[in-house]
This record gives C-alpha cells, sequence and structure tokens, in this order.
C-alpha cells in the first residue's frame, strides 16, 4: 500500500503470514534484501540496515531503500493513502 511519511509518498507493507505479499515484497524475499527470521513467529529480517520486524510492523520502501517501522511508530508516523 502507498503510505504518506512527511512530504514524502513509499511503500508499506504490513508484516504476515500473507502468503502472497505485494510483488515489490516478493522482489525483495527473492533478492535476499529480506528474509524469514522466523516464518513460524512471522519474523522478518531485514539485512541493510540489519533490524527484525514482528507480525503487525511494517516493513517500508522508499525507492531502493527498505526498512522496518514498529506499529506504533507507523501509526503515528505514516498516513494511508486512498
Amino acid at each position: 500500500m502507498q503510505v504518506k511519511h512527511n512530504d514524502m509518498i513509499v511503500e508499506a507493507w504490513q508484516i504476515s503470514d500473507d502468503t502472497a505479499p505485494a510483488v515489490w515484497v516478493q522482489d525483495a524475499l527473492q533478492k535476499g534484501i529480506v528474509t524469514w527470521q522466523s516464518k513460524a513467529d512471522n519474523q522478518l529480517r531485514l539485512h541493510e540496515p540489519d533490524s527484525i520486524g514482528n507480525c503487525g510492523d511494517y516493513l517500508i520502501k522508499n525507492g531502493p531503500a527498505f526498512k522496518i517501522v514498529k506499529a506504533p511508530e507507523f501509526t503515528s508516523d505514516y498516513q494511508t493513502l486512498g
């Protein structure tokens, strides 16, 4: 989904057991940008910068850059579009 952060529009995906995540998330998984740290616990690992997101947190893509945002920070700092 697209969200607004400050004055920028970025892509966001809520970490879940969704077997068909957004295409850009599937691409990041295939390229090894992110991997499942613990599929059973829905923990996603981002390798650069090194961080772990839990189920309910968000993977953010801004151009070529990725980051994991905890759910409370996402709720307060990001605005869902549409």
